[in-house]
C-alpha cells in the first residue's frame, strides 16, 4: 500500500468516525432522559445572579 493510498483511506475513515462522535453528540443531547439535566445547568446563571441580588 502507498503513502497516497493510505492518505487517502485515512481521510475517508476520520469522515466516518467524525460523523460517529457527532452523532452520538447529538443522541446524547435530544435523549428525555437528559432533560432535566440540561434543564437544570441552563438556570446556573440565574442562580449566581440571584444569590449576588440576595447577599
Amino acid at each position: 500500500m502507498s503513502m497516497h493510498e493510505l492518505s487517502t483511506l485515512a481521510r475517508e475513515l476520520w469522515v466516518v468516525w467524525l460523523l460517529i462522535i457527532f452523532g452520538a453528540i447529538c443522541f446524547h443531547a435530544y435523549r428525555r432522559r437528559n432533560k432535566d439535566y440540561f434543564t437544570d445547568c441552563a438556570q446556573i446563571p440565574f442562580r449566581e445572579e440571584e444569590m449576588n441580588n440576595h447577599g
